[in-house]
């Protein structure tokens, strides 16, 4: 075997591995090592049956989603799976590139990994056909754990040959899991897109890993804060854990710094900027250019994300790169918009607060342009993004950014907000502290900077009149409430 290298014991061991890679069961000696069961694992029980049942039906499943989603753990369930179990036994094998640089996958290291998950040593990919032969010999299940690693390799198409070979096999179905679509190989695939928790899952999950009692409406809050992310909810859970704060300390932590507080160390398993920067820096993302940067920035900047309408008006490639970052899972759609879960726009938003502003400048005109425009359209806005545009109005109080318009914008949604959609809101607030402009012979020896950063008296006293018409409506929805429940529990 010309195995120079390794004692004549070594050489011995490889030569039975060789004579019987042609067995249908791994042989006496060899060890196949499959990850730990996932625990807590809450949630993700309705997926098994299905999956399983695609796998049993000799259908390659690809389990798609974001970063922190959980991914991985269902592909741990599945491959211990009791079904799954009796129907691969021990050709169960498990293989992860996890924790490699994309950049540096070989074909070599990919080989070597697909053998050492086989219990093969990782030597014999020089007699690569051979360890083909086997593995295809009889029913096997092979899992490709962060398959979206081997699409940024320098030898993809060598990368890609390799598992189009198990795929096209009679007698080995392929589990993969990715974050991007992009992804997808050759061969017939049934993509299953991997959601965020339940809440009633997210609780249990929360409740594992943190041992002392945290009261259950401050869960919740935590929980609305991370759309139930899977990975956000261990890693909040597991600092509450560690710091055994109570629920208050733990509440006030959150308000305080909510970035810092979805750390917990190095790794995307224990760090939402290291699987948020995993997918960002993924070569076919940054291969998407300046334009699609910008776009992300602007869907971040909104909490409500932007309809396609609002996306198209952006630049001629605005709506192909929005469906790129929805294949790589960095944004979602929710029917006609654009978003992303609120544990990525929250890393996002810290990391670049501030959007494009020619980008930032077309949504503008087309929110305060809607202010102003017909009745009907007034409504339709503030019903439907109501959160987007208090948060443009904010931004451009906080930054004095042209406050006539924003002023006759914030003075328009205040008494709309009143009509359609009565609620509290921090421009009350902001207005209070607008600098008026000042008149007369003072103004004579103002600068002209220095009053295009203050508004007039009659526009202040105009906010001030929406602002209390806003807050009388918010009292008589209050009211109509209360007597409404009343009414109904008696």
């Amino acid at each position: 075997m010309h195995l120079s290298m390794i004692t004549q014991r070594r050489i011995d061991q490889q030569s039975r591995q060789i004579d019987r890679l042609s067995a249908s069961t791994p042989y006496e000696g060899w060890r196949v090592v499959l990850p730990n069961v996932p625990s807590p694992f809450f949630g993700r029980d309705h997926f098994i049956p299905h999956i399983t049942e695609l796998l049993l039906k000799r259908r390659h499943v690809i389990l798609f989603g974001p970063g922190g989603i959980g991914k991985t753990s269902l592909a741990k369930a599945i491959i211990h799976d009791s079904v799954i179990a009796e129907r691969f036994q021990g050709r169960r094998y498990f293989v992860s590139f996890e924790e490699l640089d994309a950049s540096r996958i070989s074909t070599g290291i990919v080989r070597e990994r697909i053998c050492r998950a086989a219990g093969l040593d990782g030597r014999l990919t020089e007699r690569w056909e051979e360890v083909t032969t086997f593995l295809t010999g009889a029913d096997t299940i092979l899992v490709i754990d962060h398959a979206d690693a081997l699409t940024a390799t320098r030898n993809a198409d060598s990368v890609a040959r390799i598992i189009d070979d198990f795929a096209s096999s009679s007698s080995v179905v392929l589990l993969l899991t990715t974050r991007s679509k992009h992804t997808t190989p050759y061969f017939a695939t049934q993509f299953v897109s991997v959601s965020t928790l339940e809440r009633k899952c997210a609780r249990k999950t929360f409740e594992r890993v943190c041992p002392q009692h945290i009261p259950t409406e401050i869960i919740d809050e935590l929980l609305d804060g991370v759309d139930n992310h899977p990975l956000s909810v261990n890693i909040i859970a597991r600092r509450a854990a560690q710091h055994e704060w109570s629920g208050a300390e733990l509440l006030s932590v959150w308000k305080t710094n909510k970035v810092a507080l979805l750390e917990n160390g190095e790794g995307k398993s224990r760090s939402l900027r290291a699987t948020v920067e995993l997918s960002l820096n993924s070569p076919s993302v940054i291969a998407l250019g300046d334009d699609a940067r910008k776009l992300l920035e602007i869907i971040v900047f909104f909490p409500q994300g932007l309809n396609t309408m609002r996306v198209k008006a952006l630049c001629p490639s605005a709506i192909a790169d929005a469906n790129a970052l929805c294949a790589h899972s960095i944004t979602h759609c929710e029917g006609n918009r654009f978003t992303m879960l609120s544990p990525v726009r929250l890393y996002l938003s810290n990391k670049t607060p501030n959007p494009d502003a020619g980008f930032l400048n077309t949504i503008r005109n087309l929110y305060y342009g809607e202010l102003s425009g017909p009745a009907e359209r007034r409504q339709a806005l503030v019903e439907a993004e109501d959160v987007n545009v208090e948060r443009l109005i904010a931004f451009d109080f906080s930054r004095a950014i042209n406050l006539d318009d924003s002023c006759r914008a914030c003075a328009s949604f205040l008494d709309n907000l009143a009509i359609f959609k009565p609620r509290v809101t921090i421009l009350t607030t902001m207005l209070q502290e607008l600098p008026v402009r000042s008149s007369g012979i003072l103004a004579k020896v103002t600068s002209r900077p220095a009053r295009l950063k203050a508004v007039s008296l009659e526009k202040k006293t105009l906010l001030a009149k929406s602002a209390v018409t806003l807050a009388s409506s918010i009292r008589r929805s209050k009211l109509t409430s209360t007597f409404l429940r009343t009414l109904f529990i008696q």
